[in-house]
């Protein structure tokens, strides 16, 4: 289950949404070291002083509608796909050819095409063909003259969950088998660790994973993507108020990209027989230069201040991968001391959105980093949310802070 936290402005995503996972004691289960833990010394950092990313604008497309935090999360042909992360309600079809909306479909509720009241991951089957992950199962939506309508539907009841911060579905073929790859259906029920004992926590560490490989043949999944041994959260000597897992599918070199915080490495993973092998001597660590982590609990502390961990420390947001790219994304938190001398939230949340958080990219190309700690011109909205199978990125932004315009914008960019 996650809870949604509307921080900001409609039309201002830097960022609309906070999500705080109900697993907030999940670190605090683990034996850790009686070392105590000193967070990284942040440089000096004034976010108008950041580089700005040297991608290149290639093209822009007007989206005649308004969403709360719009996000692009497929692509095929000429099509693109983008939902409001706030409702996951609906999702928007839009054509980059006639630069237009191509379908606009309602995905969750009651009625006997819903996929739920819940929807997960979503994603195209074919460029005629959306497939949904929600509440009642994956559901297949075909395009027709004017519109997607439901072609069928596989019925797997899933937990009614909000599912995770990634909403990506992938088809791909797995030597003639056609596979699915979502989030991890139902959700780990984090509550087992509260009352387990120290063999039955090793048990469950072992059961914890991510994804999921849904066979459409067979009608089976496999859940995949562990924590790997080598993994910090089983090592580390401090505990965290979250785990977040960010993955990617890279249809080029037909792999699995999977960074689980507060691990800072990337792994990679190959499908074979519906499943996922970790590829081993093939992890990228990471070193964000300006992610801070100055709230940070030892072993068996009580969270009294979960906002706090929330708006001081810097967050993931997603990684992106495709080709030889791989870019991967992080909101700079705000300082403590700042932080522990406001008391409005309101205000906390203006002084975070104007001046300690921007999202700050970091692109790598072959495992070697082309740009490093960027941010996006602030007329491209906020950062890069999505790469096409090309490598091409695209971001979205609200035209509110346009004169006289509503909708939004997309823009494509040449990494």
């Amino acid at each position: 289950m996650i809870l949604f936290f509307n921080l900001s402005k409609k039309g201002n995503t830097t960022y609309l949404i906070v999500c705080v996972f109900i697993i907030i004691q999940f670190c605090f289960f683990y034996s850790c070291s009686s070392v105590d833990y000193q967070p990284k010394k942040i440089p000096p950092i004034v976010v108008k002083d950041l580089p700005l990313c040297p991608f290149q604008c290639i093209d822009s497309f007007p989206v005649d509608i308004n969403l709360n935090v719009p996000k692009i999360i497929g692509q095929k042909e000429n099509l693109l796909l983008i939902i409001d992360e706030l409702s996951r309600s609906k999702l928007i079809v839009y054509d980059v050819n006639t630069k237009s909306i191509r379908a606009n479909i309602p995905i969750t509720g009651e009625g006997p095409n819903s996929a739920g009241n819940f929807a997960y991951s979503m994603g195209f089957f074919d460029v005629n063909t959306i497939i949904v992950s929600g509440s009642n199962g994956y559901f297949f939506y075909s395009l027709t003259r004017d519109s997607f309508l439901l072609q069928k539907k596989i019925i797997e009841r899933l937990a009614q969950s909000w599912g995770g911060q990634n909403y990506k579905l992938f088809f791909i073929n797995d030597n003639g088998t056609p596979i699915l790859i979502s989030n991890r259906n139902p959700p780990f029920d984090i509550s087992l660790f509260y009352t387990a004992n120290k063999e039955e926590e090793k048990n469950l560490t072992s059961m914890l994973k991510f994804l999921t490989i849904f066979n459409l043949e067979t009608k089976t999944k496999e859940i995949s993507v562990p924590i790997e041994e080598d993994n910090s959260i089983l090592l580390m000597n401090r505990a965290y108020p979250t785990i977040d897992e960010f993955w990617d599918y890279n249809y080029s070199r037909k792999e699995i990209y999977s960074l689980i915080f507060p691990d800072m490495k990337v792994n990679t993973y190959k499908i074979r027989n519906s499943k996922a092998y970790l590829v081993k001597n093939n992890t990228l660590n990471l070193d964000p230069k300006y992610f801070r982590e100055d709230y940070v609990l030892g072993f068996g502390q009580e969270i009294k201040d979960p906002m706090k961990g929330l708006l001081v420390n810097s967050r993931f947001l997603d990684i992106l991968a495709q080709k030889n790219i791989l870019m991967y994304t992080y909101l700079l938190g705000m300082p403590s001391d700042v932080y522990e001398s406001t008391n409005n939230q309101v205000e906390i949340t203006k002084i975070r959105n104007t001046k300690y958080y921007p999202p700050v990219h970091v692109v790598y190309s072959r495992n070697k980093i082309i740009c490093n700690e960027c941010v996006l011109k602030p007329i491209f909205g906020d950062n890069i949310t999505f790469l096409d199978q090309d490598a091409f990125g695209y971001s979205i932004a609200n035209n509110e802070s346009k004169s006289n315009k509503n909708g939004l914008t997309i823009y494509k960019f040449k990494i």
